[in-house]
């Protein structure tokens, strides 16, 4: 089959496929490569940065770790005791995830070191136990030994005051020189008692805060050499209660002792363990810091390979573009050519036909849907140069028919115009009815409101008038009461007047006072009678008004009915001639739309006339084969 036959979907289907199978060729490639990159990377992070990661959490937490083991050194408190704990529980933890990741990765040397670390590590946990406990028995040693120090001290002051006041009270009894000197000598060798106790509590208090053992040395030589005044105080005293104390402070000093040792041997413990404790601590960072150097030196290692990885894979993935960039525009260049070729030729047919020439030809030897295209624009041709041809000869009918319509429709519109005009001048007389009728109405209406209206003011006028005659009452009684009080505040002053009378010169100035009063009533009882009677008298002119409102308000309604009435006979009236103006006026548009249609008609028929011309003309633009 020759390529030119195929068809045009299978050409560019055929030349997609094969980009396809360049780009598929090309993403396979660069899916491998890309897989070899991203497990490079994901090594470096998922093995070794996470290894490195953990080293140093490892190395945090074993610095951590020897920090509260000095907090606990420095403040003896059990909560740094508990955070040393945790901080222990969590580097183990840091070491199982390591484990995790060298067993994952299949990394020996990892595990060993690891391993290692974790093995220092539980050692280093066991010293810090051992540690705290030491220091803890070391601390209590210290109280005991305190407190054993104190009983000795304490005995050698009673001692010591007791013999100064045997020695006052043998002075006192005026002893011999030779018993007073048996006195002398038991103080001085208690004396001598209470400074060796108090030497050896110093240098105690000496050897708890510099712990170099010099002062220990010291009271390695002042113990025995108290034991030795004890034994010489003995001799020489006679009373059993200064023999018992002696003993209590030979058994206490005994004490002391012993538990000095006790914490002598517990501190040299204590120092032994804080060695053991700071190169097990320092073997654990060394081996932290190892596993992380070699996280870091396997990082390097691997983002090496990834460089290396990430190179190959950007030579083959450009050497994959241009290849497939060349055979793409060689693919798109032959298909072009393939299917443009014909399509120009097409075109020029085209073109031809355009420009009003039936009688080109295509020439297309070809099967696919170009050519059965060419097939079609040749039939089209054919076809169209017939229509062609049909069209002139029916132009030509057209116009001599066109010309015929245009007379006939010119008369139809003359009468139909004339018709219109007539109904016209009827609407015009039946729209002035209409609104003189209307008008009418609407003065109808105006009136019927202006009287009712009225008729509710005029009895709202009488209920006005009705409410102040109540109110002139009121006012009346009021005004009674007022001329009443007045009455009788004179009756008050005349009294008033004849008391301050009876009391003669006393009463003068009351009796002005009640004649002024006198007046002012008086004078209050003539202005109430007035007012009194001016409210009477308006009390029955409002009554008067009242009852010429009540005889107004059914002549004023009865006038707003028949008004009304005359509003609803204006109303129908109105509708009536409304219904005749509507009926007119549609006849009037009747009327005009058959003139509108007639003269349409005629200028359709002149336009169709002047179209058959101008469809004469253009079929004169195609050239034909007069066969």
């Amino acid at each position: 089959m020759n390529v030119k036959d195929l068809s045009i979907k299978t050409k560019i289907l055929t030349g997609a496929l094969l980009l396809v199978l360049i780009t598929c060729g090309f993403g396979l490639l660069s899916k491998l490569y890309i897989g070899k990159v991203s497990g490079s990377l994901f090594g470096i992070t998922d093995n070794n940065g996470k290894v490195v990661e953990y080293a140093t959490g490892v190395e945090r937490m074993a610095l951590s770790t020897i920090m509260e083991e000095k907090n606990y050194l420095l403040q003896e408190k059990d909560e740094v005791h508990q955070r040393a704990e945790q901080n222990v529980k969590e580097l183990m933890s840091y070491l199982d995830k390591v484990d995790a990741v060298a067993k994952q990765y299949k990394n020996t040397e990892l595990l060993e070191q690891s391993k290692t670390a974790r093995e220092g590590t539980a050692q280093y946990a066991d010293k810090y136990r051992a540690g705290v406990a030491a220091l803890k028995a070391n601390k209590q040693s210290v109280a005991e030994m305190v407190e054993n120090g104190n009983s000795v001290a304490n005995a050698a002051d009673i001692m010591l005051k007791k013999q100064v006041n045997n020695y006052s009270e043998a002075m006192k009894k005026g002893l011999s020189a030779q018993e007073l000197d048996q006195f002398v000598q038991r103080y001085i060798i208690t004396t001598n008692i209470y400074i060796k106790a108090m030497q050896i509590m110093r240098a105690e208090k000496e050897e708890v805060n510099y712990k170099d053992r010099s002062a220990w040395k010291k009271m390695e030589v002042l113990l025995p050499e108290l034991m030795g005044l004890y034994d010489d105080l003995q001799k020489i005293v006679v009373k059993d209660d200064e023999i018992k104390l002696i003993t209590e402070a030979r058994n206490g000093t005994r004490n002391y002792t012993e538990s000095a040792k006790s914490w002598i041997e517990n501190d040299n413990k204590l120092k032994a363990i804080l060695a053991d404790m700071a190169s097990l601590g320092s073997n654990v960072i060394k081996q932290a810091q190892d596993a992380e150097g070699a996280g870091y030196a396997q990082l390097g290692a691997a983002r090496t390979e990834a460089e290396q990885l990430v190179s190959e894979a950007n030579k083959i993935i450009i050497g994959t573009i241009i290849l497939a960039i060349v055979l793409g525009v060689i693919i798109a260049l032959f298909l072009a050519s393939m299917i443009t070729k014909p399509i120009i030729l097409g075109v020029k047919f085209a073109e031809s036909l355009s420009e009003g020439d039936l009688t080109a030809q295509i020439d297309i030897d070809q099967k696919d849907e170009i050519g059965v295209l060419a097939n079609a624009l040749q039939t089209m041709r054919d076809q169209l140069s017939s229509v062609v041809q049909q069209v002139r000869t029916n132009s030509d009918a057209l116009g001599s028919a066109s010309q015929e319509i245009s007379a006939t429709a010119q008369s139809i519109s003359q009468s139909a115009t004339e018709q219109a005009s007539g109904v016209e001048q009827t609407t015009a007389s039946i729209e002035e009815l209409s609104a003189s009728v209307k008008q009418n109405a609407d003065n109808a209406k105006i009136t019927n409101s202006m009287a009712t209206t009225a008729a509710e003011e005029a009895a709202n006028g009488g209920e006005a008038v009705r409410r102040t005659v109540e109110a002139m009452k009121e006012i009346a009684d009021k005004i009674g009461l007022i001329e009443d009080i007045a009455y009788k505040t004179n009756l008050l002053s005349l009294n008033a007047a004849i008391e301050a009378a009876r009391a003669g010169e006393h009463g003068k100035g009351f009796t002005v006072v009640a004649a002024e009063v006198r007046k002012l009533a008086e004078n209050s009882r003539v202005t109430a009678q007035e007012i009194n009677s001016l409210a009477k008298n308006s009390v029955k002119i409002a009554e008067d008004a009242g009852i010429l409102l009540e005889k107004m308000v059914p002549n004023i309604q009865k006038t707003a009915d028949l008004v009304e009435e005359i509003t609803a006979s204006s109303e129908e009236q109105a509708q009536g001639i409304g219904q005749i103006s509507d009926a007119v006026g549609q006849l009037d548009k009747a009327a005009q739309q058959n003139a509108s249609g007639s003269e349409q008609l005629a200028a359709t028929a002149e336009e169709l006339s002047g179209q058959a011309m101008q469809l004469q003309q253009v079929m004169a633009f195609f050239t034909v084969d007069n066969r």
